[in-house]
């Protein structure tokens, strides 16, 4: 039982490659007749059922010897060598990779008598089923009556369908319309004229020896399919459009919806309804060439993989020439000389896999050295990068020309030096302004809002004698030039006079609370707050006292109420309140809390 499950899997095996190979085809051939298709299944069943196939040189299927217990051991461990070479680990010995010990070939045995079991207890069940679902049906049938010939009307089924192997009859349901049943006869007698009734239980039998492999499932529920393309085909082939469209219809009606696969019977309804209404309203007889096209990819597909490569059995042949040549010696040294070859060609090709993992491995570990070495060149590239905005951000802070002129490209200094920002002579350089500032008890002021490749954005909190802070935006883009940081361009924008809601978002991208912009926090508002109570009646401290002036000046708004309008908000603040900004020009309107830290005399803050 050993021997012949073996023989069952290798036989699943060589068929996977004509089972795909028809899969894709029935793709390719959608134009052609459907019985081609059939055709093609037909092939496979050949290929499962056939013991023995005919050889060619243009045969596909992979050339596989037989082998013996000890070979199949020298093949599990090449794949363990190979499994340890991509893991980085030595590949085993010569030696003990051709060495197949006594112990692991009773292991072998015992595993397949084992999955020899399963596969017998599989194929019981599947009989069991299809006996079982045969028995059922006939019960529902012996309520039937006769019509004329081998047609039969029941009502205790759902749908039209064929019984019977060497007397098929035709089951109709008793609730058929006369004008539904010309088309369901039609269709039926059609799979009788086909030999569907015989097809498909044997398509079932074939199922039942190769029912553990998926690609055989497949197979059947295809060839199911296609049995119904071509019979709808045959049905409908003289029919006019009206005639199909009834067809159709009558199909619909007739649906049976099918959740389990069945080796009989042949029904009307029963596979893939949608798909083969598609396929009758939109049917054209095919041109002469597509059927020649067609039937030669068949012939094509049933010489590549429906037969054996020729070099599959030589050793044997060659074998029994010898044993001819020379009877004194009988047939059985001539044998193991063809299985010492053929054992010797395994260890070449065992050989060339070890070589090839070796290679492949090697090539792995050399890949991912380059990757390293990428990532670490990459990580000090950005630390270099980090570093030399931040020293950037840091002299124009501090206003230290020399370090400004040392990190600028020429079109940046020319730039700085037609603002006035920067002075060269001839060995110093000055760079900055009066006011405001951006050093605050001697500490530099920025943060780096954002940073893409070679481009970075730095806010500057900039603040003067009143006191009052307003943001810069410094937008630079620089190159690592031989491993010196430089400054390529720059672009510095003032938040002083806000008037559009993209400037108010780019100016405050980091929000209020815990920067500098917070008055609670940056030292500035108490200040702020003793200047305004004592100085009321100034109008610039005035403004303070009441929400909407000090949003306005605090957050550097534009004092234009027809461009910028602040007012209150009706929305309820959890500590304050909220006003709201809008602004006219490009139609954007924020709203921002509004708290009075220093009692309810003092001036309001933003939040």
């Amino acid at each position: 039982m050993t021997q012949i499950f073996g023989r069952v899997v290798e036989n699943a095996w060589t068929a996977s490659y004509l089972i795909l190979a028809v899969i894709f085809l029935r793709v390719m051939l959608k134009k052609a007749p459907k019985w081609i298709s059939c055709l093609l299944w037909g092939l496979v069943a050949f290929r499962l059922v056939c013991p023995f196939h005919p050889e060619s040189i243009f045969s596909l299927i992979p050339h596989t010897k037989g082998t013996t217990a000890d070979q199949e051991i020298i093949v599990q461990k090449l794949a363990s060598g190979i499994q340890k070479l991509s893991e980085g680990g030595e590949a085993l010995p010569a030696d003990q990779l051709l060495t197949a010990p006594a112990a692991d070939t009773t292991s072998m045995q015992a595993w397949g008598a084992t999955f020899g079991v399963l596969w017998i207890l599989g194929m019981a069940a599947m009989l069991f089923y299809a006996l079982c679902s045969i028995w059922i049906m006939r019960k529902k049938l012996s309520a039937s009556v006769r019509l004329f010939d081998n047609v039969y009307q029941c009502d205790t089924i759902p749908g039209a369908f064929i019984m019977g192997v060497f007397k098929p009859q035709i089951y109709l349901p008793g609730k058929l319309a006369p004008s539904e049943r010309e088309f369901v006869l039609a269709h039926e007698s059609a799979h009788i004229r086909r030999g569907d009734h015989l097809w498909k239980p044997f398509g079932f039998l074939v199922l039942t020896v190769y029912w553990f492999h998926p690609l055989c499932w497949i197979a059947y529920i295809l060839l199911c399919r296609d049995i119904e393309y071509a019979c709808d085909e045959v049905a409908t082939r003289n029919m006019s459009k009206e005639e199909k469209a009834d067809y159709c219809q009558t199909l619909l009606d007739c649906t049976v919806h099918q959740r389990v696969i069945t080796a009989c019977p042949v029904a009307f309804g029963e596979v893939n309804v949608k798909a083969r209404i598609k396929a009758v309203l939109h049917y054209k007889k095919p041109v002469f060439w597509v059927v020649i096209t067609a039937l030669a990819a068949c012939v094509i597909v049933g010489i590549c993989f429906a037969t054996d490569p020729q070099e599959k059995k030589a050793g044997m042949q060659e074998a029994s020439i010898q044993a001819e040549q020379h009877p004194e010696t009988g047939e059985t040294d001539a044998i193991k000389r063809a299985e010492q070859e053929a054992l010797e060609a395994k260890e070449e090709e065992l050989d060339a896999l070890v070589k090839r993992a070796e290679q492949e491995a090697l090539e792995k570990k050399r890949e991912a050295a380059v990757v390293l070495t990428e990532e670490k060149y990459q990580e000090e590239m950005n630390a270099q990068a980090a570093e030399g905005i931040h020293k950037w951000a840091t002299a124009f802070s501090e206003r230290d020309g020399e370090t400004i002129l040392a990190l600028s490209s020429a079109e940046v200094q020319d730039s700085l030096i037609r603002r006035e920002w920067l002075t060269v002579g001839e060995d110093w350089a000055s760079f900055g302004f009066s006011s405001p500032m951006v050093i605050w008890d001697g500490d530099v002021i920025f943060g780096v809002s954002e940073t893409t490749e070679n481009a970075a954005e730095i806010l500057y909190y900039a603040w003067t004698s009143e006191p009052h802070v307003s943001v810069w935006r410094e937008t630079i883009s620089y190159s690592l030039q031989d491993g010196k940081f430089v400054v390529t361009g720059e672009e510095l924008h003032y938040y002083d006079h806000i008037a559009m809601g993209a400037e108010y978002d780019d100016a405050y991208a980091a929000g209020i609370q815990g920067t500098r912009m917070d008055y609670t926090a940056n030292g500035m508002g108490q200040s702020l707050n003793e200047h305004a109570v004592s100085n009321s009646s100034n109008l610039h401290y005035r403004d303070l006292l009441e929400p909407t002036g000090a949003a306005r000046q605090l957050l550097n708004l534009l004092d234009n109420p027809n461009k910028v309008k602040v007012e209150m908000s009706e929305e309820d603040a959890s500590d304050g309140v909220n006003v709201q900004i809008t602004f006219a020009e490009d139609d954007v309107t924020r709203t921002v809390s509004m708290i009075q830290p220093w009692g309810e005399s003092g001036i309001w803050v933003p939040q």
